[in-house]
């Protein structure tokens, strides 16, 4: 009897010290545990012959040959086993175009590298400073605008002609400058002879023609001019009459000597002989007393002192 009263005095001991740890404000402090650091394990491999999870089987797979361009490598999408198409290969080194200012090199589509140069679509254009009633014009093939031409949705003002008389336009500007008269198309016009290469005119404010003008259209006979000539056509003709010297053909230089210049013969184009040059200072020989300069036959400057002989009858 007492040693069971023993033991049960000794459980009560041991749980009071139990709870007294577990309900104790003091907080517990332990010394932290070393352990080894975390494993590493090298990337997931797959045996020979075995996809990855999520890609497709391609063991045995025959793919059909796409023949590709220069520039151009065979392409597998993904979740495919064989290419599908040819896509542009990163490592091709395309050409230089060396485009000029204001255009920017194209590539087409379907193509890797660029094939001609395009307008550039940031390039800053310079204004023209066209007048009221013309727009700047961009020649095709051209980025910028190089002239003025008529602006189609311009309002010209009325010049209010009297009754009789019409707006009319100077070819070449855009709107009306002057009233002329309004002519009845069904009044016939005399008739004017113009010679063959004219055309009759009408002047301005006229109904019929007064005068024959040449005619841009008409082809004049071709003349065979030597080479250094050019067709002439005399003021007031409308086709060439004759040939006459080419001012742009190089003449070849004669290489005349001091005192000399290059002449040109009438009817020549090019200079085809030396002659004495009627400004050109002949140096001074400084002869003695009793003699004087002489000029041989075909020079053009004395060459030497000769003695002057006198005739003892005179």
């Amino acid at each position: 009897m007492y040693k069971i009263s023993a033991i049960l005095l000794m459980v009560c001991f041991l749980l009071s010290i139990v709870n007294h740890i577990a309900f104790s404000a003091e907080p517990i402090t332990t010394t932290p545990i070393l352990t080894d650091p975390p494993t590493t394990y090298p990337p997931t491999t797959y045996p020979p012959n075995t996809d990855p999870p999520g890609e497709p089987n391609c063991i045995g797979v025959e793919c059909p040959v796409i023949p590709c361009d220069p520039g151009f490598i065979q392409y597998i999408p993904p979740g495919e086993c064989c290419p599908t198409t040819c896509v542009c290969d990163p490592s091709t080194v395309c050409p230089l175009l060396g485009c000029e200012p204001g255009y920017v090199p194209y590539t087409p589509p379907g193509q890797c590298c660029p094939t001609k140069c395009v307008c550039n679509a940031t390039f800053p254009c310079p204004l023209l400073g066209c007048a009221p009633g013309y727009i700047q014009y961009t020649a095709p093939g051209d980025c910028c605008p190089s002239k003025c031409v008529c602006d189609p949705s311009y309002p010209c003002p009325l010049l209010g002609c009297p009754p009789g008389y019409i707006q009319y336009t100077v070819p070449g500007d855009c709107c009306p400058s002057q009233c002329v008269k309004d002519c009845d198309p069904q009044t016939p016009c005399p008739l004017i002879g113009c010679a063959p290469g004219y055309e009759p005119y009408t002047a301005p404010g006229e109904c019929c023609p007064s005068k024959c003008v040449c005619n841009a259209t008409y082809p004049c006979p071709l003349i065979g001019c030597a080479p250094g000539y050019i067709p002439y056509t005399a003021p007031g003709d409308c086709c060439p009459s004759k040939c006459v010297c080419d001012p742009t053909t190089p003449c070849p230089l004669l290489g005349c000597a001091p005192g000399y210049m290059q002449y040109t013969a009438p009817g020549d184009c090019c200079p085809s002989k030396c002659i004495c040059d009627p400004y050109y200072q002949c140096p001074l020989l400084g002869c003695a007393p009793g003699y004087v300069a002489y000029t041989a036959p075909g020079a053009c400057c004395p060459s030497k002192c000769v003695l002057v002989v006198y005739d003892k009858k005179q």
